[in-house]
């Protein structure tokens, strides 16, 4: 399991049936977006890499994506 501490650390837990919970601090991730309104951060599926917004002189950064973007690019340069 994958979560955010209050002071934006990335932290992964191994859970298992014993009684206390292994927790290993992946990064320090007070540099990253953190709060209530989004996803903070995303995990690949196989566990090895994350997506996170990084924000840049205190300001808050944005992400655009652009979904078939290729598509979208084929259709303009026919016109």
């Amino acid at each position: 399991m994958f979560y955010r501490t209050p002071v934006g650390d990335l932290v992964a837990a191994e859970i298992t049936t014993q009684p206390t919970v292994a927790q290993t601090v992946l990064f320090a991730g007070a540099a990253y977006t953190q709060d209530d309104t989004h996803r903070e951060y995303d995990v690949s599926p196989d566990d090895r890499r994350f997506l996170m917004i990084r924000e840049r002189g205190g300001e808050r950064g944005s992400l655009v994506l652009v979904d078939n973007w290729l598509q979208e690019l084929i259709a303009k340069v026919a016109r």
